[in-house]
Order: C-alpha cells, then structure tokens, then sequence
C-alpha cells in the first residue's frame, strides 16, 4: 500500500527531505506554515491579541542516551517519494497562498536563498555554513516550524511541526531560533538513519543536538514529531499543544491530546539562559522540566485514502477537529480523491468507527518501535460536520471511500496536487478564523471554561503551520 501525504513544511534551514512540498506562508495574522506531502506505502500483506503562552523557567537537559529508545529493525524500503506541498502564514501578515508556497520534490534537489556556498540540499537550509545564512534562509513562518525528511535509505519519511513559545521575548529571545533549529535537526539526522527510526528518539536526539551548540541563546518550543514506515506505520511524538488527526472515510478517525501543565502553558522543550536562571534563584518560582521523553507516543496503521494533519495550535485554537474535516471532505470530494459509495458497496469493516464509536490503534507488535512511553491511541471523535452539499443531494449516498484513481490527483507538484489545496484550505479557514472577533473558536471556548470572568471573543490571532499527508495505496 502506498501513502502519499501532503505536508507543510518549513524550509527552516535543515529540511533534507526527499519529497516535493509546497509551502505557503500568510501573514494578517500568523499562521503556521502549512505542509502537504505524499507518500506511497505498500503493506507487506493483502481580533483578538492574546499574552504569549507561559514558558518554563528552567529546562533540564537530558542526559539519557538516545540508544535507550528501540528502533525496530531495518524494514525494505517500499515507500515511493512523492511530492509534499506545503503552506504557512506568520501572524503579522496577510495570507498569500501563492506567494507563500513551497514544493517539496524528492527527485529534484533546490538551491535554498540565502545560501552563498551554493550547497544544494533537499529542500532544507542546512547546507548554509553558519547560524546566520540558515535563519537568513527560512521561509517567513514567525515562531512555528516544520520539517519533512527522508529516513536515510529505509524507505521511510518523518516530518513534524513545532511552535516556539512567546513568553521569552520579555527576556529578548527569539523562540524562532529554538523552533526553526529543532526542526533543522531532526531533518538532517533522519537522512542519516540507516533504519526506521522511533519519533521519540528522532526528537531526543534534535534536542541533544540543539543543547549542544551555542546558536541558540534560549527559548523554548512544543513539538509534534512523527515517522512512516514503507509499512503504513504512523508513529507520533507529540509534546505540548502542538497535534495531529486522522482522517477516514469522512470521518474523525484519531485526534491527538494536548498536553499542559495548565491553561495555555503547554508541555515544551527548552533552554534557558543563565542569566534568567540566575533571576529564578533570586526571586524564586516554580520550575518547569520537560523532556522528549515525556512526549506522548501513539501507533497508528494507515490505510488507503486516509489524510493525516500535523498542525501547530494556530490551527488547533481557531479550527474544531469537525470544521477540519469538513475542509478535507470538501476538497477530497471535489477533486474526486474521496467518492460517494452506495450502501450495498460498503465493504469496508473499519467503517463501523463512526463519530459515536472510539478509534483505537492496535496493540504494537514485538519489535515495533513503541517503549514504555506508548498511549494507546484512543478518542472520542466529534460528531462530524455535515458532508458537502454535492453529497447530501447524492441519492442512494452509503459512505466515502477513496477513489481508485487517488494517486492521480496527489501527483502535480505545481501546487495544484490535492494535497496542496487542502494544506492552503486549511492554512487560509484558520487564518480567517483567527481574525474573526464574532466566531468563538476552540481557544475562546476554553478561555471562558477555565475563566468564568473573561470576555474572550472570536479567533485567536496566531502563526500557522499544518502539514497534510493524503494516503495512497501502492499494488
């Protein structure tokens, strides 16, 4: 079975990967950049301005050694590159879907701005020599970052997004640099795996990396990291607010879990400068330590069709898990990626996980790559929003499935592929969200759950990153 994925990604400086992605960047409001990829898998058997979000103010460096995470063993490679568009949108500025695009192609290898040595990489900065040339090089994404890589020669890709928390700028530090350099990392340590490799370690491992050089003064950032196997193996990574769906005929199949310490201060990866530190002993305060370790960890087997969505919480805060999937049913319905089946068609037994029922992601095989930090990848999707009005009008209408001439449609690699349109979609109804003051979105809703008195409206202004992966079945 093949996968093809559509992902926004961000050419932060050391995206080495080996697809083709279109990135768009809007800028009214940020939006995180919004990635599409696709990947083909073959299965071995048959408004309102808001106070940044609270930072911790110490970081623990890990000190534990990355071989204590498994990595299964070497797996053939049967996953065929394919193009990954991707789109974005930093908050100060309006959102030009075109403008703000990037192809991602596996094939051929781009020459990155800013660049002066001319060194040519997939799609990443990480060619540039120092610190300066690589944040020279990056797509105009404000705090949130992305990346989409090969795994070395194991037929694999792993991508990822991250989003810089805000509250350092009160010590004038950039949590762009933490964001944009992890997910530097991590793209050019996957191309130097020889094997499949576990998300959790891929993030341990960036972080190490991070810790190790003196670029990055402080600051700190959440991260959503994970891996596919030529299998249609899913394996996520996720830390802090920063998360994932899955999408399966029509429906809300998985949504990932934020995890906080308290409202609106995610679970996130830092580095602390000594001069803050030094304050903290001072005055004192609470301490906040979180690790790649304490990322939640999640197993998921693909299927044919399915479209999965790595966002920041640009898009999680002014966008409901509903109103993502409309956008895709939208999208995949009209370019005809999904078809309308009759009801005596439905053949299908995992369609019985409707929007009443729990999505629940089988118990990991021996060997595979999930450690004592696995979770079951349980939820309980919300009800999905009515289909598009094409569908509705449908007589006879029984269900969605993919259709069979899916892989067509993710092959344009001039941002026409679906996986481009729905990774802009979804980039633009969140920006729009985002600047709306009479819509309450997911954010404002908390808001006011949590604080009774706040008279918080609207969207939540904000950078914007998804990456999108449309799902494609290889004979």
């Amino acid at each position: 079975m093949g996968i093809k994925a559509t992902t926004h990604t961000q050419t932060t400086g050391s995206t080495t990967p080996t697809t083709t992605t279109t990135t768009t960047t809007t800028t009214s409001t940020m939006i995180p950049p919004i990635a599409a990829l696709s990947i083909p898998l073959r299965r071995t058997s048959t408004h309102n301005d808001v106070p940044p979000r609270t930072s911790p103010r110490v970081s623990r460096r890990s000190t534990a050694p990355a071989s204590s995470i498994r990595v299964p063993p070497s797996i053939p490679a049967r996953l065929k590159p394919l193009p990954r568009p991707a789109s974005y949108s930093p908050k100060q500025k309006p959102y030009e879907p075109v403008a703000m695009s990037f192809n991602f192609n596996p094939y051929n290898r781009v020459k990155i701005e800013g660049n002066s040595h001319g060194a040519e990489s997939d799609g990443a900065v990480g060619g540039a020599r120092n610190f300066e040339e690589r944040k020279k090089a990056r797509p105009d994404t404000g705090q949130d970052a992305f990346f989409v890589s090969r795994i070395g020669g194991s037929g694999g890709v792993a991508m990822g997004v991250a989003d810089g928390v805000g509250g350092y700028s009160h010590y004038g530090i950039d949590s762009a640099d933490f964001s944009h350099t992890l997910c530097e990392n991590m793209a050019l340590l996957a191309r130097s795996y020889t094997k499949p490799v576990h998300p959790r370690t891929l993030l341990h491992n960036g972080y190490q990396l991070l810790l190790e050089r003196s670029d990055v003064r402080g600051g700190a950032s959440t991260a959503c990291v994970g891996t596919i196997r030529p299998d249609g193996v899913l394996m996520v990574a996720n830390l802090g607010d920063s998360g994932f769906l899955i999408l399966r005929h029509g429906k809300v199949h998985y949504v990932s879990t934020p995890q906080t310490h308290a409202f609106n201060t995610p679970y996130q990866l830092s580095v602390v400068p000594p001069e803050i530190l030094d304050q903290s002993r001072l005055f004192g305060g609470d301490f906040l330590c979180d690790l790649p370790k304490d990322a939640q960890v999640t197993s998921h087997n693909l299927e044919n069709g399915d479209v999965v969505v790595f966002a920041t919480d640009g898009v999680w805060d002014n966008l409901f898990p509903s109103q993502v999937l409309q956008i895709v049913c939208q999208e995949m319905l009209g370019a005809g990626g999904w078809i309308l089946a009759p009801p005596n068609n439905n053949t299908d037994t995992n369609t019985t996980s409707t929007t009443s029922t729990t999505a629940t992601s089988p118990t990991p095989k021996p060997g595979e790559p999930v450690d004592e930090g696995y979770v079951s990848a349980t939820s309980t999707p919300p009800p999905s929003p009515p289909l598009p009005s094409q569908s509705q009008s449908a007589p006879g209408v029984g269900y969605i499935q993919p259709s069979p001439t899916l892989y067509k449609y993710t092959q344009p690699q001039d941002g026409t592929g679906l996986q481009s349109i729905i990774a802009k979609a979804i980039a633009g109804k969140a920006k729009s969200a985002s600047l709306n003051r009479h819509v309450d979105g997911p954010f404002a809703k908390e808001v006011r759950r949590v604080l009774p008195g706040e008279e918080f409206r609207g969207g939540k202004r904000d950078d914007i990153c998804a990456v999108v992966g449309v799902v494609v079945g290889e004979a």
